[in-house]
């Protein structure tokens, strides 16, 4: 009982240091990539943590399409986050673990 106290304790002063919301540790580096399949992915509006995280508008990427993205692994939810050429800093989420509708 006493070695679970203490764990738990060391996970909280743990989660004290990370910076809660921060997607840079979650997403490691975003690649130049094409699609190669027609794909809906949904514009990423981040809140205060994950948790508070929603998914706005979508927007429908032809094939051809050129963009840059990265793997997104989080608490059992994956995807892809990524920027699609022509709209800016806008942050993009596609919510698939497959890799068959872009290539590097």
């Amino acid at each position: 009982m006493k070695f679970k106290h203490q764990l738990l304790t060391a996970v909280l002063a743990l989660g004290l240091l990370l910076p809660a919301g921060s997607l840079s540790a979650q997403a490691s580096y975003y690649r130049h990539t094409y699609v190669t399949r027609p794909t809906t992915v949904y514009r990423f509006i981040q809140g205060d943590c994950f948790a508070d995280n929603r998914l706005g508008k979508r927007l429908h990427l032809k094939r051809g399409r050129s963009i840059t993205l990265a793997a997104f692994y989080h608490m059992g939810k994956d995807g892809y986050m990524l920027h699609v050429k022509g709209h800016g800093r806008t942050v993009y989420y596609a919510r698939t673990n497959s890799t068959h509708w872009f290539k590097y």
